[in-house]
């Protein structure tokens, strides 16, 4: 399956991977995602296949062409037994599953870094410097109060698997190796490694250009060396085991589950992790397998949440969504650190940019001739605009996107814009659009610099370097816009588990590029979780199990309000368990034995839920038990089958009742109390909404940090009824298109009566989207005269193998009572989230199909249609009637002998 994206003016944010999709340029399509260069990670049963030696020989007898990439045997054997197979065909996928002692496979897909939300350059101390513990996100999450009684990592080893590190920063040590702040670790690809073949392995991490890992392992573990700032555990020993330097072109999830092996190997306490891609389910691939796996054996894995805020509900990351995954979203810091500019009549003014500006006595150039354009730069520039090359436009916010308006400036020659708001709130704007750097003011500053402009002609700005403040932000603690929303569509994790601070984060960076920067992202937030669970660990012992920190992290944590009514607490879909308290999770002395409740959808609720309590101190205490619901908040808005981008809140009786007993009761210690919640689901609610609906079971008491709020969740509606297949309107560029669609190799779309030869490379494109998650989808020919049976009956099947941990080859000879011509290579696809809102998947068809029998065959001359079909959450795969299906117009096609090929090239 290839992804094809749309330009859009979002700035995606931070180092998250295992993306199935590739940025399409200025509307040009290019494909990404699906089985990359032919490899597929394979689980193998030892017992069955023996050695890894031995299975190849087994795979060469039986005519499956391959080579190893990666061999996982003799890294942690009893957790990943397995390797990473290059095939020579495709073809070979189906053999390959079918093998006795396979547990598993997996496509390779492509990891690809993404930016982060902002990047400021920091060059001069900060104001906290006599007290880095006054830091706010260190504040924020009570890390500081840990520093205070001398906690600060020692004795830890923290992972990360990132970009690799610049060793040299002051900040982190200047070197690699025993001895020094970032002691083990390893480059399991090299610096100029471009995502395919290549890779040059080598033992130490240490590059100069780790933009992304150099900032995350400072928020882990850098020292204070007089810039006023030091990361959560400062004394930790450091990994970094580099899957790829900031490059465009990427790596793959069989180098991340190398990585993550490795980092187990070598010892590591906790390991963190800021990879990920829509899945939303929690388990299906290699990647959250190793996550399920890896809690159960022990190893604290912390994973970032996401960061497509701006997608909506029921997108969770995967493998974030993994069942026991510990996945962290983001709150704002309580201060940001903005930087200032000195106009040519001395005020100084404060301006947010993600890139930092440069520059000494550069004219301002306002695109508009009033403050109060309602369009300000949306059409090209004037023909009487002067070259702005050397210039700052400035631009009114509003009427179209900050891109358009970046577009049009950028061709009069300007570099720098200068965004003013149109009203009171303020916009994040990506540091880069089209080319020009950009930064934003507001209304008030805006509009003063405008009529200075206008009054002199010689009025200039001037970006000093290193003049900058801290200033309070009006989101401070809050939940990140761009924060993901869950649940997983399986209800099986809390999606996020709960929040550190990621939201303007001062870290370091690598020295070439300035040493210190502010960024922001769930990336952000990871590390900073990550430290203090390395923090929570050196406090409460090692052998801290994952299940148990879980649980502290998230029942000691505490809850963020929504924005912008503070009265109501922000859904647990996008705080999980609320903003993580370091020190509670650290001393307090009860635990609840789960971390959070699950009530699933309609169809599959409990009413009945039990946890329990256990005092593990020398104390007796006395708890309270109580409700505190949350806001319930709309999936779908009214009449629309579209999952909402804009997360609405459901007013007026629609959070669920609920009654805790015991109310009340003492814990002695060593003493375990069992809790019963009985709950009554909202029921004034439009099921067509799929509101989620949630809460906290709360358990205060007088003992310090021994007070717990248990978050849970439930669906007010069936998700077996939404449908999978966006039947609406094409992506930017085809709007007046309803998919799905069929186009030729050149993106027209096709016509009747069109005839496909399938020479030189030509195919017939299926366009298409998930307008919900499913767990099975796939794409067959079909006969020209096909028409699905309706109603209710079995599929016919000649050979099936369903087990949705692993690669499904559901195999029939005929759907709903159409025969089955064979399946299009590359489609048969196991748990897939929705489609992005603006992105379209591309599937391309060549002419051939694996035939039901498993032949691969190019189809004769004739007449077909193409069946897409996509399994409905909670659907069972054999029952023919619970996918979402759409049959394609007629496609013709056409085969010409060798003679006429040839005939037809020498013309």
């Amino acid at each position: 399956m290839e992804t094809y994206t749309h330009l859009s003016t979002k700035s995606h944010i931070l180092f998250l991977a295992l993306l199935s999709l590739i940025y399409l340029i200025l509307g040009e399509n290019v494909p990404g995602g699906g089985a990359y260069d032919q490899r597929y990670i394979v689980k193998i049963d030892p017992k069955k296949a023996g050695s890894l030696d031995s299975f190849c020989k087994e795979l060469s007898k039986l005519g499956i062409n391959h080579t190893v990439a990666q061999d996982y045997t003799g890294v942690l054997p009893n957790t990943f037994f397995g390797a990473s197979i290059r095939l020579e065909d495709t073809k070979y996928a189906k053999d390959l599953a079918e093998i006795d002692g396979v547990d598993g496979i997996t496509p390779v897909t492509i990891v690809k870094p993404i930016p982060p939300v902002s990047q400021t350059p920091q060059t001069k101390p900060l104001k906290t410097a006599k007290n880095p513990d006054s830091y706010a996100p260190l504040v924020q999450t009570r890390v500081s109060d840990l520093h205070a009684m001398g906690y600060y990592g020692q004795d830890m080893k923290i992972a990360l698997i990132d970009s690799g590190v610049d060793c040299s920063h002051p900040a982190l040590g200047g070197g690699f190796g025993p001895g020094y702040k970032i002691s083990f670790g390893y480059d399991l690809v090299g610096d100029s490694f471009s995502g395919g073949a290549g890779r040059k392995p080598k033992n130490s991490p240490c590059t100069s250009c780790a933009l992304h890992g150099t900032h995350t392992l400072g928020i882990v573990g850098a020292a204070d060396v007089g810039f006023g700032f030091h990361g959560v555990a400062p004394n930790a020993s450091l990994g970094m085991y580099l899957i790829g330097c900031d490059s465009e072109s990427g790596t793959s999830n069989d180098i991340i589950i190398s990585a993550i092996l490795m980092a187990a190997k070598d010892g590591a306490d906790v390991i963190s992790a800021s990879i990920g891609g829509i899945g939303g389910w929690s388990k299906g691939d290699a990647l959250s397998d190793l996550v399920n796996n890896l809690f159960d054996m022990g190893v604290t894995l912390i994973l970032a949440a996401g960061n497509e805020g701006n997608e909506g509900l029921f997108y969770a990351e995967s493998p974030a969504a993994a069942t026991n995954s510990l996945n962290i979203g983001s709150v704002e810091s309580n201060t940001e650190k903005v930087s200032k500019l000195v106009t040519s009549t001395g005020k100084q003014i404060i301006y947010y940019s993600a890139a930092g500006f440069k520059g000494n006595a550069l004219k301002v150039f306002p695109t508009s001739t009033t403050t109060s354009s309602p369009s300000d730069a949306c059409e090209p520039l004037p023909d009487s605009t002067p070259n702005l090359v050397g210039q700052v436009a400035l631009v009114r916010r509003g009427g179209c996107t900050f891109s358009l308006k970046a577009q049009h400036v950028a061709a009069r020659g300007a570099s720098m814009i200068i965004f003013y708001m149109n009203s009171t709130e303020r916009a994040t704007i990506s540091s880069n659009l089209n080319g020009v750097i950009t930064a934003s003011v507001s209304q008030e500053n805006g509009e003063w610099l405008f009529q200075q402009a206008k009054m002199d002609p010689g009025f200039s700005v001037s970006f000093p370097e290193g003049l900058h403040d801290f200033v309070a932000t009006p989101r401070g603690g809050f939940v990140s816009n761009f924060s993901q929303y869950g649940p997983t569509y399986d209800f099986k994790n809390l999606a996020p588990a709960f929040l550190g601070v990621g939201g303007q984060i001062v870290s370091t960076i690598p020295v070439s590029m300035g040493s210190y920067s502010s960024m922001s992202g769930t990336s952000m937030a990871t590390p900073q979780v990550a430290g203090i669970a390395a923090l929570v660990k050196s406090i409460r012992g090692k052998n801290l199990s994952p299940s148990k920190l879980k649980s502290l992290l998230s029942t000691t944590a505490q809850q963020v309000f929504a924005v912008p009514k503070q009265s109501n607490i922000e859904t647990v879909a996008h705080q999980g368990g609320g903003l993580v308290d370091a020190y509670c999770a650290a001393f307090a002395k009860s635990f609840l034995s789960v971390p959070f409740l699950s009530l699933a959808d309609s169809t599959h609720f409990k009413n009945v839920k039990t946890f329990e309590i256990t005092n593990e101190g020398t104390e007796s205490i006395t708890f309270y038990t109580s409700h505190i619901p949350a806001d319930t908040v709309a999936t779908f808005n009214t009449g629309s089958h579209r999952v909402s981008t804009t997360v609405q809140t459901v007013t007026g009786r629609s959070s669920a009742k609920v009654d805790v007993q015991p109310a009340q009761f003492t814990l002695g210690p060593g003493e375990t109390q069992t809790i019963t919640a009985n709950f009554v689901p909202p029921t004034r609610i439009d099921p067509a909404l799929l509101a989620v609906y949630s809460g906290y079971i709360s358990l205060t008491s007088q003992s310090d940090c021994d007070s717990h709020t248990l978050p849970y969740f439930g669906v007010a509606g069936v998700m077996k009824e939404q449908k999978t297949i966006d039947h609406g309107p094409d992506t930017s560029g085809f709007s007046n298109m309803i998919q799905p669609r069929l186009t030729d190799h050149s993106r027209k779309p096709v016509e009747a009566g069109q005839v496909f030869t399938f020479e030189r490379g030509a195919t017939c494109n299926i366009r298409h989207r998930f307008s919900f998650g499913t767990r099975y989808s796939r794409i067959d020919v079909v006969p020209a005269d096909a028409q699905l049976k309706p109603g209710p009956s079995p599929g016919e099947f000649i050979r099936t193998s369903v087990d949705f941990g692993k690669y499904l080859n559901l195999t029939q000879a005929t759907f709903r009572g159409v025969k089955l011509v064979g399946l299009i290579a590359d489609t048969n696809v196991t748990h897939t989230s929705r489609t992005a809102e603006s992105d379209t998947v591309v599937d391309s068809w060549d002419g051939s199909v694996i035939t039901p029998e498993g032949r691969n065959i190019e189809v004769p001359t004739g007449s077909y249609k193409l069946l897409l079909r996509a399994l409905r959450v909670y659907g069972n795969p054999f029952n023919d009637y619970e996918y979402d299906t759409w049959l394609s117009p007629v496609v013709h096609v056409k085969r010409r002998s060798a003679m006429q090929r040839l005939a037809s090239n020498l013309k």
